[in-house]
């Protein structure tokens, strides 16, 4: 396998992540466990101006102005666990385990338990029984040991690039963090980092892009052509698609980029697309965004700029959980703080949305917050690579810590730095989730792939 690296900006090694790339063919459940099938499952551009005027800051503002000097990031506004009960196997056919000493589920005349065993567990449980092992799972279910066998076969998976086009994305930043060099536009480093990431992935990723808004947008605050979204995305999915984006996107010095953060429709036209696409891999939606969203189709007047888009986390989790599309979230330069365009807190906001999207950030961030150029490119890129290669799990096992994988028959050890180790991890833990593993290095590779759940 090819690492790829991006030395000059320290971007370490990027991981193959089973999630997307590789697709279980066959999930197979062994005597132990039930066969199993395989598949898992933010405001608005504008530039800041007096409230009093009905514009508004990141989405709001008069069409025709844009202040270069908005540094804010909102766009500009912002089971019992039951005993071992056990069949005493005499007359009266009473289980004595679980909480409640209920009758077995045989009942009969000196019978033994479900199990059929003289003296055995009672696997039916009576409220809190233990399973037929005895041990209990980590979350207070009966822990079944099991073993998922996966045939992977490695295709170019596909994933919808949604970047935010709003008006704040042309406020001037200080993106390299040197004080001796000029600032350049949101929307300049944006677009840098889109050529970088298409020029390391967009052989083993098929890309699309969608713009939130459309270009075309206006920039007034009360009139829905502020946020207007195309329906397919600008550029469909497709192998080797760098060019093509490239040339549709506005250019990196394009100063006259206008509208909201018209993110729901984006990611409904994206989802729309993707299940049009017809590809054995997995597929994936990629948010980048200056700020929360707007635009929300259920408002008007000046609360297309105002109101934050609660739609949001909801169309993103059932993209997720319905058809197994999950989203990564990118925010750049984001505050923690409540912003009044619109008005809600966009760290939270975005955060909300990482989480709904299924594939949260490990670590107390949730979602990828870039504070200059570097980090934009290091969350893009990596995120890329998470894409590149990943597979979902038909079951969350019971005790993570217990899960063993071999490839080929040989043991792969699970490992910490997906980056720099060859092995696997589970890259959604930081969101308290274990749906998914990821082969790192060497250890992305098509073949037989053999996970197993164990018990204590």
């Amino acid at each position: 396998m090819i690492r790829r690296s991006y030395s000059k900006l320290h971007i370490a090694t990027l991981s193959c992540l089973l999630l997307f790339a590789c697709r279980d063919e066959e999930v197979v459940g062994t005597e132990d466990g039930d066969d199993a099938g395989g598949g898992a499952g933010d405001g608005g551009g504008g530039t800041e101006a007096d409230p009093d005027d009905g514009s508004s800051g990141e989405s709001g503002g008069d069409e025709d102005t844009g202040d270069a000097g908005d540094t804010d990031d909102s766009d500009g506004g912002t089971d019992d666990t039951g005993g071992e009960g056990s069949d005493d196997g005499a007359d009266d056919g009473t289980d004595t385990g679980g909480d409640d000493g209920g009758t077995d589920g045989s009942g009969d005349d000196g019978a033994t338990d479900s199990t059929g065993d003289d003296g055995g567990t009672d696997s039916s449980g009576d409220d809190g029984g233990t399973d037929s092992t005895g041990d209990t799972g980590s979350t207070g279910e009966a822990c079944e040991p099991s073993d998922h066998d996966f045939q992977l076969q490695l295709f170019a998976p596909s994933a919808v690039l949604i970047l935010d086009k709003s008006g704040s994305m042309t406020t001037e930043w200080d993106h390299d963090d040197d004080d001796d060099t000029s600032t350049v536009s949101r929307w300049n480093s944006l677009y840098s980092v889109v050529e970088l990431v298409l020029g390391g992935f967009a052989d083993s990723i098929d890309f699309g892009a969608q713009l939130a808004p459309a270009i075309g947008a206006i920039q007034t605050n009360g009139d829905p052509n502020s946020c207007i979204v195309s329906n397919p995305p600008e550029v469909l999915v497709a192998p080797d698609n760098a060019a093509n984006i490239l040339a549709t996107i506005p250019g990196p010095d394009d100063t006259s980029l206008r509208g909201g953060t018209a993110l729901t429709a984006a990611v409904q036209s994206s989802v729309d697309h993707l299940l049009s696409v017809s590809s054995p891999a997995g597929k994936a939606l990629v948010m980048v965004t200056d700020g929360a969203a707007n635009c929300a189709s259920w408002a008007s007047g000046n609360d297309i700029f105002n109101a934050y888009d609660t739609d949001l986390p909801e169309v993103v989790r059932e993209a997720h959980d319905d058809h197994g599309i999950p989203t990564y979230v990118i925010g750049i330069d984001i505050v923690d703080e409540n912003i009044w365009i619109p008005a809600v807190n966009p760290h939270e906001a975005l955060t909300e949305v990482a989480m709904a999207g299924g594939v949260p950030k490990n670590g107390a961030e949730k979602f990828y917050n870039a504070s200059d150029e570097t980090e934009l490119l290091d969350a893009l890129a990596t995120i890329s690579g998470f894409i590149e290669c990943s597979i979902s799990l038909p079951a969350e096992p019971g005790y993570p810590d217990l899960v063993e994988v071999e490839v080929g028959g040989v043991l792969v050890p699970r490992v910490t730095d997906c980056d720099t180790e060859d092995g696997w991890v589970f890259p959604n833990q930081g969101g308290g989730t274990y749906n998914t593993i990821t082969m790192c290095g060497d250890a992305c590779t098509a073949g037989d792939v053999h996970v197993v759940y164990h018990c204590p």
